[in-house]
């Protein structure tokens, strides 16, 4: 049987699964791998007319063979490791806006009220509780600079602490339910 195996694997009428068995089996054998190399060095004889063919000692050290259950270990421990380090960088590279720095946007209303005597504004940026507008010099304008998160806010101004007046200067302005007009301000970073 040897001899037939030997002889198909000279002639290259193995598979590649039957010549890696065949190449285990040598190897693993003594007395096959010198059958083997006798009958590949004659075949040379024949094929190539050669008289003598000195033929190489090989001192092939046999494989250390590791432990499938070491490499799927070993494996295993690599994933979790990624995986853990690909989950922290998410977390910390995704933090909600909560945590990161917000930047606020110093932002000027402005209202040509000279009539008035006190003008203050309410909105969301401010719990809807007036805040105090000054008056500048005798021009008639009343301002306050407020500092705002980039946002969507609907506000108004009071007019000495009676009269609910929506932005003039506002292109957007929705109903608040009260029968008044709420002015809508788009603040971006």
């Amino acid at each position: 049987m040897k001899e037939f195996l030997i002889s198909q694997f000279i002639d290259n009428e193995l598979d590649l699964r039957e010549k890696k068995l065949f190449v285990e089996s040598v190897h693993n054998e003594e007395e096959f791998y010198e059958e083997t190399i006798s009958s590949i060095d004659f075949e040379m004889v024949m094929k190539n007319r050669i008289s003598e063919v000195q033929t190489p000692q090989l001192n092939i050290p046999k494989a250390k063979k590791i432990s499938s259950y070491k490499n799927l270990t070993r494996f295993t421990q690599l994933l979790a490791a990624s995986i853990i380090i690909i989950f922290a960088f998410s977390m910390f590279s995704n933090q909600p806006d909560t945590q990161k720095a917000e930047k606020l946007v110093n932002y000027r209303f402005v209202i040509y009220k000279p009539e008035a005597e006190k003008v203050e504004i309410s909105g969301e940026f401010t719990n809807w509780k007036p805040l105090k507008l000054k008056k500048v010099s005798r021009s008639g304008y009343w301002e306050a600079e407020i500092k705002l998160k980039p946002g969507e806010y609907k506000y108004f101004y009071l007019i000495n602490e009676k009269k609910v007046v929506a932005d003039p200067t506002s292109i957007y302005k929705v109903e608040d339910g009260f029968g008044n007009k709420n002015s809508i301000l788009k603040v971006n970073a």
